[in-house]
């Protein structure tokens, strides 16, 4: 008779766990834009480093569990071609950095963080944020620095967007499948939309809400989500709507 022990079973478990997960599952890996890129395509493998300088790329382009880096002051002219994807958006560079979308991230699947304040964003398609958990947006400046849209309505777990700092941008910012709170620093946009059937906290609490005008229509902010799905807080919270100025 064989005799099987509780070893036995226990190191069977451990061996189906593992053989269920993906290799990008069991291993997330942090990416390196290279000092001089071989082109401006994200989905490039060639355009990566897995160490800064150290010059060797990875295998294959950042997926979602991937947190990526811009070391390195340039212009970044990045384009996505509506593909790849990422983590955590990382901008280290200690100089001013500017990112041109052509096209948009699949999803950026945590946080954008910029602290030094230097990183400029023209997202010329709508940019989806997918994180569940806690996540973070830092621009670290009260500067106007991202353009485009910023679309915080898919996700498959809902997540909590923070500020980490005064937002000010003349982008369009949508909010329908995540938790979203300003953290007390003001914020500035051309449209702020919150829709969407998701159970979600919109928390503008003790935050000056500055909506701009846009070059095709009055700055708006829409409240199109019912309050049986949306959880508004808005204490001491100032809305502004500065229809004088111009994008």
């Amino acid at each position: 008779m064989i005799k099987i022990t509780s070893n036995y079973w226990i190191a069977s478990i451990v061996l189906l766990l593992l053989c269920s997960l993906t290799p990008k599952d069991a291993i997330a890996t942090n990416y390196y834009w290279r000092a001089a890129a071989l082109s401006n395509i994200y989905t490039n493998v060639g355009n990566w480093e897995t160490v800064p300088g150290g010059g060797v790329s990875p295998a294959i382009a950042p997926s979602i569990n991937d947190n990526v880096f811009f070391p390195v002051a340039s212009n970044f002219n990045v384009i996505v071609l509506n593909s790849g994807n990422c983590k955590d958006f990382n901008v280290t560079a200690p100089n001013p950095a500017t990112f041109s979308f052509s096209g948009k991230l699949t999803a950026i699947n945590g946080s954008l963080l910029c602290p030094n304040g230097n990183a400029s964003f023209n997202f010329t398609s709508s940019q989806p944020f997918t994180g569940s958990g806690s996540q973070t947006i830092d621009i670290g400046t009260t500067a106007t620095k991202v353009t485009g849209t910023l679309d915080f309505s898919t996700a498959t777990t809902v997540g909590t967007y923070t500020l980490a700092g005064a937002f000010n941008t003349t982008a369009l910012i949508t909010i329908a499948a995540q938790n979203f709170n300003t953290n007390g620093f003001p914020m500035a946009a051309t449209q702020i939309a919150i829709s969407g059937a998701t159970t979600k906290t919109v928390n503008f609490s003790n935050s000056v809400i500055t909506i701009l005008k846009s070059s095709t229509f009055q700055g708006r902010i829409l409240f199109n989500s019912a309050n049986a799905t949306t959880t508004y807080t808005c204490t001491n919270t100032r809305i502004v709507v500065d229809n004088t100025s111009s994008t």
